[in-house]
């Protein structure tokens, strides 16, 4: 994703929740036999392969990039700052 690609990923494998939005990002699929279907999709489709891609790619730099982490540390220091006082 921070590559600028869409992702394929299987439901129900932990980790996959936040990271891959289904028809956002990426594609989910459900049994083995569907991957190849959606390998078909993004390759057929031209313009919903760059869509993905391009969300994908603003979705971790906007949430996942060094900047986005070092800024939620900050506001949860702040928080734990504030909630000790």
């Amino acid at each position: 994703m921070s590559s600028g690609l869409p992702i394929l990923a299987r439901k129900g494998v932990s980790g996959y929740g936040k990271l891959v939005l289904d028809r956002k990002t990426g594609l989910f699929f459900d049994k083995d036999a569907v991957l190849g279907n959606k390998i078909l999709v993004l390759y057929n489709n031209v313009q919903l392969r760059r869509e993905l891609a391009t969300a994908a790619r603003k979705h971790i730099v906007l949430n996942y990039s060094v900047e986005a982490m070092i800024e939620k540390y900050r506001q949860l220091y702040v928080t734990l700052i504030n909630e000790n006082k």
